[in-house]
């Protein structure tokens, strides 16, 4: 699923469109910035359970609300510009290289 030569956090990003054709597109908490509700996925979590929970946490609705009508075939990779994120696996500190994406 995911490059292994490279390091890219797992990530799911999620377009919500209502019933009225309206998109969701949230302004970031503590940032000049606006998304679509985005996040990572969690060991021994599946990307659908990572969006569902990403979208219950950014904008509170709950699984019952949604119904997933495409998922990306495959994975976005990109590199985050000039500064790198840390991670640290095993009192080892790594750099992630940037984000690998899956879409709903």
């Amino acid at each position: 699923m995911f490059k292994q030569k490279e390091i890219y956090r797992p990530n799911v990003g999620i377009i919500i469109i209502n019933t009225e054709g309206n998109l969701m597109w949230c302004r970031r908490k503590n940032h000049d910035g606006w998304q679509f509700p985005q996040g990572g996925i969690d060991e021994n979590e599946s990307p659908i359970e990572a969006a569902i929970r990403e979208v219950e946490e950014e904008t509170g609705l709950a699984e019952q609300d949604l119904n997933f009508i495409w998922e990306s075939k495959s994975w976005f990779f990109y590199d985050v510009p000039q500064k790198k994120e840390e991670i640290i696996i095993s009192l080892e500190r790594i750099n992630l290289l940037g984000r690998s994406k899956n879409g709903f």
